[in-house]
């Protein structure tokens, strides 16, 4: 799989991840000369494939693009009767916590983070309630906990 990485925000590197003859993966990276651009880095790294003859795909991680970024996460749930979606606050990330009709327990549930040291808290809620949105759930499913009228106390 050829994954775009990003530094100082903007495109730049790229991570070939191989999958060897034992089931064990090999990170490469590709771009670190300063003078390639992202383009010469991905050509580069398509290039070092098909001379291996290797099969690969690109992720879509890199994409500005909600439902293309998120896509493998989203396809997790295809098809599946969604119960319950709530979003939280995580230390400094936001976390969307899904529930499938097929997960008895809540501790099953599937925990998705948003954020990080690039993206502010307030961007990673309004991403997380994007992800939600394209979840394409009812309204009686979702529990906000950060946006709720209810405030809990200790």
């Amino acid at each position: 799989m050829i994954a775009p990485i990003r530094k100082n925000g903007e495109l730049k590197l790229v991570y070939v991840y191989l999958t060897m003859n034992d089931d064990t993966q090999e990170r490469l990276v590709f771009g670190q000369k300063e003078e390639n651009t992202y383009e010469d880095t991905i050509q580069e790294a398509t290039d070092f494939l098909e001379r291996l003859q290797c099969p690969y795909t690109t992720s879509t991680t890199s994409s500005d693009v909600l439902s293309e970024k998120y896509a493998s996460k989203l396809a997790e749930f295809e098809g599946k009767e969604i119960t319950s979606v709530r979003i939280t606050s995580a230390s400094n990330l936001i976390a969307v916590y899904i529930g499938t009709s097929e997960m008895k327990l809540s501790k099953e549930h599937k925990r998705i983070c948003f954020g990080g040291k690039t993206v502010s808290k307030e961007d990673a809620y309004e991403i997380a309630k994007q992800f939600v949105t394209e979840l394409k759930i009812s309204e009686n499913v979702l529990h906000d906990s950060i946006h709720c009228r209810q405030q809990v106390t200790a």
